[in-house]
């Protein structure tokens, strides 16, 4: 792969395939709802197994594929959770590794994205439970991102995230998520 091109599946460095197949079904042109959801697991748990080198560095690229398939704003509660997923086990290990502003930024982004996303209408229980679930792991992954880091408080700030989370901790809002939220804003406290 080129320089700021991510490895194609069979071509990542390491031999690491899995996320490079994770971002081939994202920009498959048949990709739908249940693929994401999928897809957006498997890079999850890639980054929860440990495998930061070579997942971080397609994060930005993952993240990517991921807004243009609208996995933000899907219909699927469990879309936005794989996504949540995600973001809260990236911004763990990019917070591990002391990772950059410019490191962070697409991750970050990626939280307006979701924050932000139109509610979901859902009615069923189970489809609530996983859009008060991704809510709460969002703002996890914010905080995670943001604690103790100004220049990451400051690009919070700046994309008006403190106010993204009025949406996750308003009227309405659980108990989880009210704690969740309270957890994020403590975590910007230079906002």
């Amino acid at each position: 792969a080129g320089a700021g091109e991510a490895p194609r599946a069979g071509g990542s460095e390491g031999g690491e395939a899995g996320p490079a197949a994770v971002l081939d079904a994202l920009r498959s042109s048949d990709f739908g709802g249940v693929e994401a959801m999928f897809a957006l697991r498997l890079a999850a748990n890639l980054l929860a197994a440990g495998k930061g080198g070579a997942s971080l560095a397609l994060l930005p690229h993952i993240l990517e594929a991921a807004a243009a398939a609208g996995a933000h704003e899907s219909e699927r509660p469990a879309t936005r959770l794989a996504l949540a997923t995600l973001l809260l086990n990236a911004a763990v290990l990019l917070r591990r590794s002391a990772a950059s502003i410019d490191t962070k930024t697409p991750a970050i982004c990626a939280l307006q994205q979701l924050l932000t996303a139109p509610a979901l209408a859902t009615a069923p229980a189970v489809a609530a439970a996983a859009a008060e679930e991704a809510s709460c792991r969002a703002a996890l992954a914010l905080g995670t991102l943001a604690h103790g880091d100004v220049e990451t408080q400051a690009l919070c700030a700046g994309l008006d995230l403190p106010s993204a989370l009025d949406g996750v901790g308003g009227g309405g809002a659980s108990a989880r998520q009210r704690e969740c939220v309270a957890s994020a804003r403590a975590a910007l406290v230079g906002c």
